[in-house]
């Protein structure tokens, strides 16, 4: 099948912070409905350095996928890239050593055939969502989320919680610590599904019950998130970026024909019905080349056995011998020879008959 999306919408704004660490990819201004690949990031460590740390991240992730195309983008590819990205913070810190520090989180949603590939790193989150209804969501990289998980602090708690900015797991090169992509496959997504990829800066204002309400609605796309920037500049002080997917259409992708070429390429057949007696049609006509297939091959070997194997037959006519005339590759028949005294004997018996006649003349 061909997954087949509306025209993305995105944002991504400061807040009341003075520069934006956040970075999308596509830009939200040149986003189209063939785009496959998306990439929301949230940089780390202040100033010019979050700015680095997720501009690095999408311009090597982009790079990475462009410069080793593969029909497969799964799990072990998405850590190669991840990889690779990390190699890259390296070079960029060894080049930059005051930037030691940066790193960014990264929810990443590419679009193949048949299924939806979701990554993230982070407290940045992805959502799917169904006739209001969330159908999966990434779980927070953060300390928080490891407080909830082990029952030390509630949902409602990690709200407010001092460290809930703190998160356990960030792109900051190899150099610093090795890091993974939690990886989801959706493989059943359904026209009208939602995929929500966003910075924490929206989740200061947007929770969940409100974010599948505010999706659920049967304005445009464009009116939801205008509805979603507009909560934010209200409420969020970190800066908040967000890209809005939804599924336009799923198309079962046609199988190639294998086209058969054959001596009956050019025959048309026309068949009187259909069903049962076309099919037994077919049944003759395959038997009868098979026939034909048949009596072809075991005409050729008989052809073949009798030019290995043939009688010679002489039909010349027979020919005196003539000693010195014969042609060459020729069998030549060998005259009778009688032993060599017989032959002395005949010849002067020869010779006195002869001399017998001349006394009588």
């Amino acid at each position: 099948m061909a997954i087949s999306i509306h025209k993305p919408v995105g944002l991504s704004e400061k807040g009341t912070r003075p520069n934006n660490e956040d970075a999308l990819s596509p830009i939200k201004e040149f986003a189209s409905k063939n785009d496959r690949l998306f990439m929301v990031c949230d940089g780390i460590g202040g100033a010019e350095k979050g700015e680095a740390a997720s501009a690095l991240t999408i311009q090597s992730i982009r790079k990475y996928f462009k410069t080793h195309p593969s029909k497969k983008i799964e799990q072990n590819y998405i850590q190669y890239a991840i990889q690779y990205t990390q190699s890259q913070f390296d070079d960029y810190l060894t080049q930059n050593p005051v930037a030691r520090g940066m790193g960014t989180t990264l929810t990443l949603l590419y679009l193949a055939d048949t299924y939806v590939l979701l990554a993230h790193i982070g407290d940045s989150r992805i959502y799917q969502i169904r006739d209001g209804k969330i159908l999966f969501q990434t779980e927070d990289h953060s300390l928080v989320n490891s407080l909830i998980k082990n029952n030390i602090i509630t949902p409602e708690e990690a709200l407010s919680h001092p460290k809930r900015n703190v998160i356990t797991r960030a792109i900051q090169g190899n150099s610093v610590s090795k890091v993974q992509a939690d990886v989801a496959i959706i493989r059943n997504p359904q026209p009208g599904d939602y995929f929500f990829l966003c910075s924490d800066g929206i989740l200061e204002s947007i929770n969940d019950n409100l974010l599948c309400s505010i999706l659920a609605d049967v304005r445009s796309n464009e009116a939801k998130m205008q509805e979603i920037l507009t909560l934010c500049k209200e409420h969020s002080r970190d800066n908040f970026s967000a890209y809005l997917l939804q599924i336009s259409e799923i198309t079962p992708v046609e199988e190639k024909k294998i086209q058969h070429v054959n001596m009956f390429k050019k025959l048309k057949v026309t068949f009187r019905g259909q069903g049962h007696w076309s099919k037994i049609s077919w049944i003759i006509i395959v038997a009868l080349i098979t026939l034909l297939v048949i009596l072809f091959i075991s005409d050729h070997k008989s052809k073949e056995k009798n030019k290995h194997h043939k009688i010679p037959v002489n039909t010349e006519k027979k020919k005196s011998y003539q000693p010195g005339k014969a042609s060459k590759k020729t069998v030549i028949p060998v005259p009778f020879a009688l032993p060599d005294t017989a032959r002395k004997d005949e010849i002067k018996k020869d010779k006195s008959q002869k001399a017998d006649t001349n006394e009588a003349k």
